[in-house]
């Protein structure tokens, strides 16, 4: 395989920064904020790379430490856009892997 065909798989530019913040009794808040710059992908049968345009990601996580057993948390990804692709993989017959908006409800028992 040609060396153009790997050229442009990886991003040139990515940022990514996060926070957590602890407040209240018990309270904490996450964040993840993220860019990623475009990349080429070439497959086998296509003589034009597949494109995955840049994108931005929010994600977020607030618990409650209710004691020193209990964890309740909300946890959302990729709260900026409903989808984005972030990869493609360049064997036959596969597909772009997409990240989709998601929400979670956590509980979280220790003993």
């Amino acid at each position: 395989m040609q060396v153009k065909a790997y050229e442009g798989r990886t991003p040139q530019h990515q940022f990514s920064l996060r926070s957590n913040y602890s407040f209240a009794q018990g309270w904490n808040l996450d964040l993840w904020a993220r860019h990623v710059s475009k990349t080429s992908h070439y497959t086998l049968n296509a003589l034009e790379p597949l494109v995955v345009n840049p994108y931005a990601s929010l994600d977020a996580r607030l618990a409650w430490q209710m004691d020193r057993q209990l964890e309740l948390a909300v946890m959302g990804k990729n709260l900026l856009t409903n989808r984005h692709t972030e990869f493609v993989d360049t064997l036959p017959y596969t597909r772009a892997y997409d990240v989709q908006r998601t929400l979670y409800i956590t509980a979280l028992w220790r003993f």
